[in-house]
């Protein structure tokens, strides 16, 4: 099973879920191990994610710590025993504006200090989101750092780690596997088990179903990525979905409550609906025993 992959140097690096790291060379159509001997992770592990740092260094993440491989050919390796690092699985790194590494491990968050190229931990405050799993991390362009954890819920951060609390958006997404974009316009993009969403952070929020020409409601929570051109790439459960951020329209007028279903003591009653205006209706009930309404509206 291949669950992350990265462009370094020319070569593809493929992770998978039990099976190690291989490298596929594009010219020549070669696939082979990574480092060779140099650790067993690299051969039957778990290879979560990639990333590489401002300084070039290539960083994998993996279900036996975590491994930075620098330019110049060194390699180091950190785990719980000689560093700050969590128990458990590594699943993530995302490196903010100023450098600083973010690590998000089975058991909670670890720090990567640029300026003096060390791990650090213990430092977060008291009050932000601790011993758990963090999926996601996103930068938008005015410094805010976005969290996705324990599934669906939302935190926020200012850069400095000063200003920070619980993100709640205009709709529930209760019981939804998230994975999250921010696009080249600064808006984010909420990619669910459920449903695709755009987000301006503030109460600007669209939903996209089949009538905006989507082809499935279900999206998985990996895999999703934005290129080079700012163009959008979504994994659904009927293939794979492109956004043209320079063609996605805002709608003009927001969706309206439409009664779909009314009951009078039980009894389908919509026929006695009377349409009275653009959006209004009228029921006249019998005052000797229709005393439960029921209206149901989409």
């Amino acid at each position: 099973m291949v669950v992350s992959s990265i462009l370094y140097e020319g070569k593809y690096l493929i992770g998978t879920y039990g099976g190690g790291l291989y490298v596929f060379d594009p010219e020549r159509l070669t696939l082979s191990n990574f480092e060779p001997g140099y650790d067993d992770t690299f051969k039957n592990g778990h290879i979560f994610d990639f990333e590489i740092d401002r300084d070039g260094d290539l960083w994998i993440c993996t279900s036996n710590g975590l491994f930075r491989h620098e330019r110049d050919g060194n390699n180091v390796y950190y785990n719980r025993l000689n560093s700050k690092l969590p128990e458990g699985n590594i699943f993530g790194i995302f490196f903010d504006s100023t450098g600083r590494g973010w690590i998000c491990g089975e058991k909670g968050l670890c720090l990567w200090d640029a300026e003096s190229r060390q791990l650090v931990g213990d430092i977060l405050p008291d009050k932000f989101i601790h011993n758990t799993r963090v999926r996601r991390i996103c930068e938008t362009g005015d410094g805010r750092l976005l969290f996705i954890y324990d599934k669906n819920r939302m935190f926020e951060s200012d850069i400095e780690i000063k200003n920070f609390g619980t993100l709640t958006t205009p709709v529930p997404l209760d019981n939804k596997d998230m994975d999250m974009l921010i696009d080249k316009e600064g808006w984010m993009w909420l990619i669910t088990t459920s449903g695709l969403y755009r987000w301006d952070g503030n109460k600007v929020f669209y939903s996209y179903n089949f009538n905006d020409g989507l082809l499935s409601q279900t999206f998985f929570h990996s895999g999703s990525d934005m290129d080079d051109d700012g163009r959008l790439w979504l994994c659904s459960s009927q293939g794979l979905v492109t956004v043209d951020i320079d063609n996605v329209t805002e709608r003009q007028r927001p969706y309206r409550i439409a009664i779909t279903d009314a009951s009078v003591n039980g009894i389908d009653s919509f026929g006695k609906l009377d349409r009275t205006g653009d959006n209004s209706y009228e029921m006249r009930l019998d005052n000797g025993g229709e005393v439960n309404l029921a209206v149901k509206v989409s």
